[in-house]
């Protein structure tokens, strides 16, 4: 009940988030324990024992170079290209 009167002061006063706000909690702290449970080598944990194919590796590559391109270079080509409205807005993503 602690934890309820926790979240609503923190805003959530719908019982229905709070109970989603439980579950989600739950589920990560059975995963949690659940992988806890199994024994792996740091080496076997960071190669993934060498299963991943090569589709899995050029997806992850790819995904990774997006994300940092839009990332950094969405301010940067607003600014090159004058858009100051697209500044504002990137600048804004980024803080909030």
């Amino acid at each position: 009940m602690v934890f309820i009167n926790t979240l609503r002061a923190k805003g959530v006063n719908n019982m229905i988030d709070a109970i989603i706000i439980i579950a989600i909690i739950a589920i990560v702290v059975i995963v949690g324990i659940k992988g806890h449970k199994i024994k792996e080598t740091l080496d076997s944990f960071f190669l993934a024992e060498k299963g991943l194919g090569p589709w899995v590796l050029a997806f992850s590559i790819m995904a990774t170079y997006f994300s940092a391109a839009s990332f950094l270079g969405g301010g940067g080509a607003t600014y090159l290209y004058n858009l100051g409205f697209g500044s504002w807005l990137t600048a804004w993503h980024i803080i909030g």
